[in-house]
């Protein structure tokens, strides 16, 4: 399974945005899945892609924690990834 998300934002000036603070790249063992998640911002305009690829249908017991790992960090970028505030009064 493989999944590709992006999101293209322009956005006005006044606002600012806050992502994650670097990209992230997380890889499981034995080729196993992957995670990334990386952004471009520039002139107002952001680019987000996320990728999430795992290679397996089934992993075995003892790569569960490893899975429960990379899923922790799936939801904690995905909670910090894009918030937009006014920063003037325009």
């Amino acid at each position: 399974m493989s999944n590709y998300f992006y999101l293209f934002l322009h956005y006005e000036p006044g606002f600012i945005d806050w992502l994650f603070s670097k990209p992230k790249h997380i890889e499981l063992p034995n080729k196993g899945g992957s995670f990334i998640a990386n952004y471009h911002e520039k002139d107002g305009e952001l680019l987000l892609f996320i990728h999430l690829k795992l290679n397996y249908a089934i992993y075995k017991t003892e790569k569960h924690q490893l899975l429960k790992e990379l899923f922790k960090e799936i939801i904690k970028t995905s909670n910090s990834l894009i918030s937009l505030e006014k920063t003037t009064d325009s």
